[in-house]
């Protein structure tokens, strides 16, 4: 293992020895950072680099990234704004997912005219992956108005799947969080108990608790509340001074502001009242982990 030790009279420095450690538990007592050095590494594993000789392209997910798809799309925003706009529909583009809103007699021509003008080398050149693209219709179904998917080819409804975009859902009544939003975030929560158990087994803390208050502020309303975050003074350890950083709550904090946006348009708290097992179910993690 390789472990830092600190220099004699200098605190500010490191240095990097090498140290046997029989058990893993002692890797944190023994300052472990790292099994082997960079350069170990390499040369142990030359068959896990893989050179990249790409001439286009960028990473998904930096910055530059969205911008130059946007940049990327204007052409195709062009051409299908148009089209649109000729029949009285509605065109949104939120990077690669799109949506657009039309009567059903104009249905099949917005679809081959996408289709047609996004594979066109002078506009977009791209292709639509087939399982991505969703045709839905709203309409009056037993004196109820409700949205629903329907088969692109033989226009067969499927009134279980509904409208779903940039993780909501519509019926035709109501919007709400897809509920895929929902089993992540109680995913993430398991995990974060099971790690925080974890650790208190293994720390030198003799009642081997978990540390509650980190996972009520991540996972309950007590930690959704968006603040600025403030620091003790250097000056006066009374005191506590402003940052320029804010703590932006959590996943609830998300759902709170997006069942304020929608509170209107759903006559009630309903994206709220989505969140209504969660309490029970951290109280019940916190039961078995505790």
């Amino acid at each position: 293992m390789i472990v830092e030790r600190s220099i004699p009279n200098n605190a500010k420095k490191k240095v990097y020895k090498r140290k046997y450690i029989d058990k893993s538990s002692y890797f944190k007592e023994k300052n472990a950072v790292a099994f082997c050095s960079k350069k170990e590494f390499i040369q142990n594993n030359l068959s896990l680099i893989i050179s990249k000789k790409n001439h286009c392209g960028i990473p998904q997910g930096s910055p530059i990234s969205a911008t130059l798809a946007n940049i990327y799309m204007i052409n195709f925003d062009q051409e299908i704004f148009s089209k649109v706009k000729s029949i009285n529909g509605y065109y949104q583009r939120y990077s690669d997912d799109l949506i657009i809103v039309c009567e059903q007699k104009d249905e099949d021509d917005i679809i081959k005219f996408i289709r047609k003008n996004i594979k066109n080398p002078d506009i977009a050149d791209l292709e639509i992956h087939p399982d991505k693209t969703k045709v839905y219709r709203f309409e009056i179904v037993n004196k109820k108005f409700c949205g629903f998917l329907i088969d692109e080819v033989t226009k067969v409804p499927n009134y279980n799947r509904t409208l779903e975009y940039l993780g909501f859902t519509f019926d035709g009544n109501r919007v709400l969080i897809k509920n895929a939003g929902f089993s992540k975030y109680y995913r993430s929560m398991i995990k974060s108990f099971k790690k925080s158990s974890s650790l208190a087994k293994n720390s030198k803390n003799p009642d081997k608790r978990i540390f509650k208050s980190k996972l009520y502020k991540k996972f309950t309303y007590i930690g959704s509340k968006r603040k600025l975050i403030y620091q003790p003074s250097k000056e006066d350890c009374y005191k506590y001074i402003k940052t320029k950083r804010y703590d932006w709550g959590n996943y609830l904090s998300y759902v709170k502001k997006a069942d304020k946006v929608m509170y209107d348009l759903n006559n009630g708290n309903y994206i709220q009242k989505q969140t209504k097992k969660m309490w029970g179910n951290f109280h019940k993690l916190m039961e078995i982990y505790k």
